[in-house]
């Protein structure tokens, strides 16, 4: 028995090859997804770390050390070893307890943090306002840090040398010294009081305070030293972002106040503890700088649990007898958070999308084991006539199953490892649980195949009509319909109009909706379309020839397209609408998003941009320029004063710029903007304000103007207006406006053909500014690890349903190919030209197929914003869950190209097969 079994198994190779074939293609995208998601997950969170700021992504803390009260050059409770030279106190003891706190953490926390940075420094107190500028108030600090040179370039002069003041125990020797000396005590003079204290000062803080390198000025701490400016420099480091002060001044320009600068000067570090004695307490920031590269190696969760866990404590600070509670915080695990979100909803939508094609796999493995079980019932009819038992007969079959399960799916996890370069126990129990259901499935199938007792076929009018499946089917798809329904008014609901967060994880029937949905339309189709096809066949049995009659007859009383055949088609086309869409769909929310945020071609931002906008309109390949004034502050008058923003553009420019070319919204906003030859300018506002028919407009330099407010968009492209803001048109501002305005921003249009990037980096050369380029903003989202996650899947999804439903109608028609041969002969015999029985391969295939592909594409159309808004798609953009788009592009071209492939499918592949000696079973899943 086994060798008549193995023979009849070796005169299919043809089958056997598909089935493994299938087989080893789905075990190796099972295998293989997981650790692709898991990999791009990793990539995905390190470049969200990475472009996160130092202020973000750093764990850091602040508190205070009071001044002092023990020797820390001789008391080892101080915070220093006993014997440590007093120049590196305090350092040594808030350095060491910091690293303490790190050892104790645990990993993969450890090993993300870099050991803890410092800086010390002095509440700002208000010194003189340096002559000649106008500041109005001026307020110094002093700070040091021992990485603070190895993270600046020096700009002019040098840095700040130790041992400029005493120590106190220095000064103590010096006075004793004197009355032994003297027999008097000794004075300030005597001291040498005021001491001169070398110090460094960002350059634009020198510049601010008018202060030149060699100059020494009073500073906060006049009657113990002065300040004597030895050099200036620029940080490089994340010091400016932990620190502020040490990177720049702080300038605030209040209409009341003027103009005050907040700055500090920086000194050495073995200076700081004889200069604390005289500062009193000083505030002491540390933090702990993360490694973005080790991030990708880590699993967010676990990395977001052990963050919040480490920065609950406080760290516990001693020096020179003092102890101080340093809180750490940090941002970081909100940023895996959001990465790991951002990656779940990709993963999610990717494997919804996905769920089709690989059922339609297991379903064209059914369909191909289906019809190699009938092409061996003759053997198995003529074993169980031999005596052989049913069971012993499946137990063979299982055997035949498992020996050729196993090896496919072993040889896909393989090459899923080798393609993907991941070790076995990468992905979880996801990684080898699919290929390990996929052995099991040849096996599974020869045991529940029904074992034939004759040669005769079966009647299928005798068989029961499944209508207990088909319910069963239509309720699941109902429930996992009504889920994704849900799960995207609740997303919408959340986002109140905003990008709302990504789902964590998806339902399990939302994922699985776009497959049962698929299903339960295919069960629609078989029941309906014997129905459907009965007027057309009685139409055509009047006229027609007699292959259409044949032809019809068959297609609406034994349709050829079985369950898995039809799902296959119907996942194919609706695959491909649903993933076609999502991907417009992003592309037209990341370049809305793009435009939004850069609001024309290239933004130059940065200093003042007047002096240089008529060299920057030079620039070649520059074809229109915008510069935006801003007046800061001004006041918006009316039923209430309302303190806000100013903005000047020329409105008819910009409304011929691109963005307002891509946007009716803003072209029509502009439009309002646009001044009348008499009467009150308009000015557009933010929608934070309230508004009356007529307000007045007042700014820096008190003068005032009367305008007419009108309602202006939520956002303006291009421009960072947050909160309460005026635009008005350039051409009707009062000079007073126009004179106390600051152009710090230009939105610059390019000609056709122009290199964005040469262009707006020829543009940041010659102002001087920061230049965005809307190209480069919209490639960065896109190139996104989890867009390309979502992408990559999207594309391997359409490419694998295409051809598991070409697969599946190819194996329908070899199928029946030997029932359509002996009709094919009758009706030659009956005067049917070669032309007409040629026509049988398409009667079994189009009827039921074409609206099959028109069912699946409307399915597909219908998925497309429901799975956008249910699992957030629209986070990837930044944007909202809301639909951004229609689907009619997607769902013509997956028409056109499903119709024409079945075109040829019918008319080619029809054509194989040699004449049986008996007619076969035609349905290949009955």
């Amino acid at each position: 028995m086994r060798r008549l079994l193995l023979r009849s198994l070796l005169a299919q190779r043809a089958l056997v090859a598909c089935v493994l074939l299938v087989l080893l293609a789905t075990a190796t995208g099972l295998a293989a997804w997981p650790r692709l998601a898991e990999a791009a997950r990793g990539t995905v969170v390190s470049d969200a770390v990475a472009r996160s700021s130092p202020l973000v992504r750093d764990v850091q803390g602040v508190t205070t050390l009071a001044a002092p009260t023990t020797d820390p050059a001789t008391d080892p409770a101080a915070g220093a070893a006993a014997g440590t030279a007093p120049d590196n106190a305090p350092w040594d003891g808030v350095l060491s307890a910091l690293e303490e706190g790190r050892e104790a953490a645990d990993e993969p926390l450890r090993g993300v943090l870099a050991p803890a940075r410092v800086v010390l420094s002095t509440e700002p107190v208000p010194i003189q306002a340096p002559p000649g500028t106008d500041i109005a108030q001026a307020a110094l600090g002093l700070g040091a840090g021992p990485e603070l040179t190895a993270e600046a370039d020096l700009v002019e002069g040098q840095w700040p040398t130790p041992g400029a003041l005493p120590t106190p125990e220095e000064l103590a020797a010096q006075s004793q010294a004197h009355l032994e000396e003297t027999g008097e005590d000794a004075t300030r003079a005597d001291l040498g009081i005021p001491w001169s204290l070398p110090v460094a000062l960002p350059a634009a803080s020198a510049q601010a305070l008018g202060w030149e390198v060699g100059q020494e000025r009073e500073g906060p701490y006049a009657e113990w030293f002065t300040l004597h400016l030895v050099g200036t420099y620029e940080l490089t480091g994340p010091i400016s972002e932990h620190v502020a002060l040490l990177a720049g001044p702080r300038e605030i320009d209040d209409l009341n106040t003027g103009l005050s600068v907040t700055a500090l000067a920086a000194l050495d570090p073995a200076d700081w503890r004889a200069v604390q004695p005289w500062t009193g307490e000083a505030d002491l920031t540390a933090w702990y700088g993360v490694d973005a590269d080790a991030v990708a190696d880590t699993d967010p969760d676990l990395l977001a649990a052990q963050l919040r866990r480490f920065t609950a404590a406080p760290i516990t600070i001693t020096d020179a007898g003092n102890q101080a509670r340093l809180p750490l915080n940090s941002e970081l695990a909100a940023v895996l958070d959001d990465a790991a979100r951002r990656t779940a909803g990709a993963n999610a939508a990717a494997t919804a999308t996905a769920t089709g094609p690989v059922g339609v796999a297991g379903a064209v493995v059914l369909l191909a084991l289906g019809l190699l079980h009938r092409r061996r019932a003759p053997v198995w009819a003529l074993v169980r006539a031999r005596g052989a038992h049913p069971a012993r007969i499946r137990a063979a079959l299982a055997r035949e199953g498992l020996a050729l399960g196993v090896p496919a799916a072993a040889l896909g996890w393989g090459l899923a490892l080798a393609l993907t370069g991941s070790g076995a126990s990468a992905g979880g129990v996801a990684g080898w649980a699919g290929p390990a259901a996929l052995a099991l499935l040849p096996a599974l199938a020869a045991l529940v195949a029904p074992v034939p007792v004759s040669l005769r076929p079966p009647r299928r009018d005798l068989r029961a009509a499944g209508w207990v499946r088909d319910g069963v089917i239509l309720a699941v798809a109902a429930l996992a319909a009504s889920r994704l329904l849900t799960e995207g008014a609740d997303s919408a609901e959340s986002a109140g109009g905003a990008a709302g967060a990504m789902v964590e994880g998806a339902d399990v029937l939302v994922v699985l909706a776009p497959l049962l949905l698929a299903l339960a339309a295919v069960v629609l189709l078989l029941r309906v379309a014997p129905w459907l096809l009965r007027l057309p066949a009685a139409l055509i049995s009047r006229r027609g020839s007699v292959g259409d009659v044949v032809g019809s007859a068959r297609a609406a009383r034994d349709p050829a397209l079985g369950l898995a055949s039809l799902l296959a088609v119907v996942v194919a086309a609706s695959t491909a609408v649903l993933a076609t869409s999502t991907l417009a769909a992003l592309r037209e929310q990341v370049t809305s998003a793009a435009w939004q945020e850069i609001g024309a071609e290239v933004r130059i931002s940065g200093p003042e941009l007047t002096p240089v906008l008529t060299e920057m309109r030079e620039v070649e390949g520059v074809r229109a320029l915008t510069p935006v004034a801003t007046v800061r502050p001004a006041i918006l008058a009316g039923a209430q004063s309302m303190r806000t923003t100013l903005y000047l553009v020329d409105s008819a420019a910009l409304a011929e710029g691109s963005a307002a070319q891509r946007s009716d919204a803003w072209r029509g906003a502009l439009a309002d903007l646009t001044p009348a030859e008499a009467g009150t300018p308009p000015v557009l506002v933010g929608p934070a304000m309230s508004l009356g028919s007529a307000m007045e407009l007042t700014w820096a330099t008190a003068g005032t103007t009367a305008v007419r407010p009108v309602t202006g968009p939520t956002a303006l492209p291009g421009i960072d207006a947050t909160g309460t803001w005026v635009l008005a048109d350039l051409a009707a501002a009062p000079p007073g406006i126009v004179e106390d305005a600051r152009t710090t921003l230009a939105l610059v249009d390019l000609e056709d053909g122009a290199d964005a990037a040469v262009v707006a980096e020829q543009l940041a050369e010659v102002s001087g500014g920061l230049a965005q380029v809307a190209e480069s903003e919209v490639a960065a989202v896109l190139g996104a690890g989890e867009v390309r996650l979502l992408e990559s899947a999207l594309a391997v999804a359409v490419a694998a349903g295409g051809l598991l439903g070409l697969g599946a109608l190819v194996l329908v028609v070899l199928a029946g190919a030997p029932a359509r041969a002996l009709v094919g002969r009758r009706l030659r015999v009956l005067g049917a030209t070669r032309a007409q029985v040629r026509r049988l391969a398409a009667w079994d295939i189009l009827p039921v197929s074409v609206p099959a592909v028109v069912v699946g594409a409307g399915l597909g159309a219908v998925l497309a914003p429901a799975v956008w808004r249910a699992l957030d798609l629209g986070a990837l953009a930044g944007a909202a869950p809301t639909w951004p788009g229609g689907v009619g592009g997607s769902l013509l071209v997956v028409l056109g190209c499903a119709l024409a492939v079945l075109l040829v499918v019918a008319t080619f592949v029809g054509r194989i097969g040699t004449a049986p000696s008996s007619a076969a079973p035609r349905n290949e899943e009955e």
